[in-house]
Order: C-alpha cells, then structure tokens, then sequence
C-alpha cells in the first residue's frame, strides 16, 4: 500500500514489476485504486504473487475503469474460476489491455469456459497466454468462443497429447485467430456487409497478403458467410 501511494503521485512510470514478492490480495487491492486513477501505467507484472481469487476481482473491478494498461501479468497465481470469471468479465468492458498472461493459476474447466464465455465480447485483447489445458472440453469452449471475437491474433495454449478431437479444435482455433490477423473485424462490423463497398477492401488484402494468415483465410470466409457477395 505504501507503494501505490507512492506510485500514485509519480507521473511518468510506464511499467511495474513486482514478482515473486507475496504481493497478496491486498497489495492487489491497493493497486486496484491505482489502476483507476493512475493512467500513465502501462505494464503490471504481478508473477507469482499468491494472488487469489479475491485479489483477480478486485483487479478486475479496477479495469473495468482503466484506460491505460495495456499488458498484465498474472501468472503463476491462484486466481482459481472465479478469478478467470471476473477477469473475463472486465476485459468486455475494457478496451485497451490488449495482453494478459494467466498460466498455471488453479483454473479448471469451469473458469476456462467462463472466461470463454466472454471472449465474443472482447475487442481490445490481441494477445492470451492461458496455459496448460487438461480437458478437451476447455478448448472447444474456446473454439467456439472464437468464431465469434474478432480482436484475438494469438492465443497460447498448452495440452496434453492430443487425440483427435484436440487436434481438430487446435486446428478451428488457429483459423480463426489467422481470420483476426487477416482483418476480419471489418467484415462483421461493417455496416455495408454483402454490398459492393467491401469488394475493394478484399481485393487489397488479398494483394498485400500473401501470407497463411491473411486474404485467402478471410476471402473464403467472408464468401461462406455471405455467398450473396458472388453475386454483386
């Protein structure tokens, strides 16, 4: 607490790290005051800290307010389901956090798919580091969460030997992160959808991408979800 005080009067510091320090719920907490007010702040690492869920929620409540941190470290916590929930649930709210890594924070199926729950109304986060999953159940929900954010360009996950159900929900995942990365955004937002006015911009991803992650993935998909398009 002494910290975020002193913190809160320091008008030029863009990253804080505070590892492997026990930091707790209630540095946590006080920091959560920090991140409404203190918006120079860009970069929290909070690694290893014996965060719970207690102290995710009040992190959370603070980024529902938030306009400047973009990256946050949570790693090797215990932030547990209810934690992930939460944090999921502020970062539809928040638009400019667009990197937060949880790996290896007690979280189960159960706040795996309550985070993914949320991920369709996500559209500042970019980039997810979750960890390792043990249920295959966890990477469908993420699968089909997916189809439906157009924010997330890369998402890092690790599992146990697949089988093949899992390699197919790995496969569906990186599709559509690849249609994130090609400009997928603008053909479920924009307002002219199946018109003419977005040919141009397909046409000039498709010469300026030639790459696995741009125009052919987004060309097929805005045709198979709009086949009228063939025909304008």
């Amino acid at each position: 607490r002494i910290i975020s005080r002193a913190l809160q009067h320091h008008s030029s510091l863009l990253s804080f790290s505070h590892d492997f320090n026990l930091f707790g719920d209630d540095g946590v907490k006080a920091l959560s005051l920090l991140n409404h007010n203190y918006h120079t702040l860009q970069d929290l690492q909070l690694f290893g800290n014996k965060v719970s869920a207690t102290g995710a929620i009040f992190l959370s409540e603070g980024l529902r307010r938030n306009r400047g941190l973009r990256s946050l470290v949570l790693s090797f916590n215990r932030i547990g389901d209810k934690g992930a929930s939460a944090l999921g649930e502020s970062l539809t709210v928040n638009t400019t956090l667009t990197k937060v890594w949880f790996p290896s924070n007690a979280v189960s199926l159960e706040g795996i798919v309550s985070f993914a729950k949320h991920l369709p109304q996500m559209r500042g986060l970019s980039y997810l580091d979750i960890g390792l999953l043990l249920d295959d159940e966890a990477a469908k929900a993420l699968e089909s969460a997916l189809q439906f954010n157009v924010s997330l360009n890369v998402l890092k996950i690790e599992k146990m030997p697949p089988d093949d159900s899992e390699e197919s929900s790995a496969s569906q995942m990186d599709f559509y992160l690849r249609l994130n990365r090609g400009g997928r955004r603008v053909f479920l937002e924009h307002e002219l959808l199946a018109t003419k006015a977005l040919w141009p911009y397909v046409l000039e991803k498709a010469n300026q991408n030639s790459s696995p992650c741009g125009a052919p993935d987004v060309l097929y998909h805005l045709l198979r979800i709009t086949p009228d398009l063939l025909w304008s």
